[in-house]
C-alpha cells in the first residue's frame, strides 16, 4: 500500500484546486462578457443606427428620388421615393410605378403598418437601394406613408353613423 506524503497531498490538492478556481474564473468572465456583448448589441439596435427608421431614434427622411435616380445610386442608399404600388409580384414582391417609371420593391411586413394600399393610392416608400453584381434589383421597403386616396375610395376613418329615419304614422281607422 502506498501512502502520500502530507506534503505531497497538501500541494497536490493545492494546484488542483488552484486550476478549478482559475477555470471557475475564466468561465465567469467569458459569461460576463456574452452578456456585456449581448447587451450592447442590443442597446445599439434599440437606439436605431444605420436607419434611423425605429426603435425610437428619429432622423430626417431620405430626399425623395425618381424611380430612375434610384437606380443609378449606391448599394444600401436610404432613400424616398412618391408614386403608386400597382401590383403584386409575388411574396413580398410588388412592381412600384411613379413619373419616372417602375421598379421591382420588396416590402418587409412591418413596412405596411396596417395600411391597406390600393393601385390608386399614392404612397412614398423609405427604403434602401438594393444592387447585386453591381445592377440595380429593387428598393428593399422599410416603411410606407400613405399620402392620398382617390375621391370616393374608402378611408381607413370610420364614418359617422346616418341618423335612424323617422317612423312613418299610421293612419287611424
Amino acid at each position: 500500500m502506498t501512502t502520500l506524503v502530507p506534503s505531497v497531498v497538501s500541494a497536490t490538492t493545492r494546484q488542483t484546486t488552484s486550476r478549478s478556481r482559475t477555470g471557475v474564473k475564466t468561465l465567469a468572465a467569458a459569461f460576463l462578457a456574452a452578456c456585456t456583448l449581448a447587451g450592447a448589441s442590443q442597446a445599439h439596435a434599440q437606439q436605431g443606427y444605420g436607419n434611423g427608421y425605429g426603435n425610437g431614434y428619429t432622423a430626417p427622411a431620405p430626399a425623395v428620388v425618381t424611380v430612375e435616380q434610384a437606380k443609378t445610386m449606391a448599394d444600401d442608399t436610404w432613400v424616398s421615393l412618391q408614386g403608386r404600388i400597382v401590383k403584386p409580384l409575388g411574396g413580398k414582391d410588388y412592381l412600384f410605378q411613379d413619373d419616372s417609371g417602375t421598379t421591382n420593391i420588396e416590402v418587409d411586413r412591418h413596412a405596411w403598418n396596417g395600411l391597406q394600399v390600393a393601385p390608386t393610392d399614392m404612397v412614398e416608400i423609405q427604403g434602401k437601394v438594393e444592387r447585386k453584381h453591381s445592377r440595380f434589383k429593387e428598393i428593399e421597403v422599410k416603411r410606407i406613408i400613405l399620402l392620398s386616396a382617390p375621391q370616393g375610395a374608402p378611408t381607413a376613418q370610420p364614418t359617422a353613423a346616418q341618423p335612424a329615419a323617422q317612423p312613418t304614422a299610421q293612419p287611424q281607422n
